[in-house]
């Protein structure tokens, strides 16, 4: 059984503009039929109808709120808050995501439980592109990776 600290890798739909809800949080959705291998203590999560008319499908769809691993950016309002908002954007909206867990952000001030985990968008370390374009800052408690930047 998986442990929470344990890695688990989650592939997503493609994601929407709208589930980007700042320079370090997304949220993804990923097919009902295939959440059932999800660990039990992911599964705190909402499903919704997923609609992409770009794909022409609407299904059920499990949605999970993801905090990219080791780096921080402007909470929203902040200064600067919007770039790398708007730079996650370009990198993902549209694609699919592999993303591999390492378990539960339970700092949330709402109660809600944010999925910790690297972000790979067809291939490319997300987190890196912007910790190297100086979108976020790399925060080491939350991180043992180093960054050559």
């Amino acid at each position: 059984m998986t442990k929470q600290n344990e890695n688990f890798i989650i592939n997503s739909l493609p994601v929407k503009e709208e589930d980007i809800l700042d320079g370090d949080t997304l949220l993804i959705y990923i097919d009902s039929k295939k959440s059932i291998n999800i660990p039990n203590y992911y599964n705190k999560t909402k499903y919704r109808t997923y609609i992409s008319h770009k794909l022409n499908i609407t299904i059920r769809a499990q949605s999970l709120k993801i905090r990219l691993k080791g780096i921080d950016a402007p909470e929203h309002g902040m200064p600067f808050s919007e770039e790398p908002k708007n730079k996650l954007k370009k990198l993902v909206i549209g694609k699919c995501l592999k993303i591999i867990t390492y378990g539960i952000d339970n700092f949330i001030k709402s109660g809600q439980n944010r999925i910790v985990g690297d972000i790979y968008c067809n291939g490319i370390f997300v987190q890196e592109i912007l910790l190297k374009e100086g979108y976020v800052w790399h925060h080491p408690l939350e991180d043992r990776k180093k960054f050559d930047t």
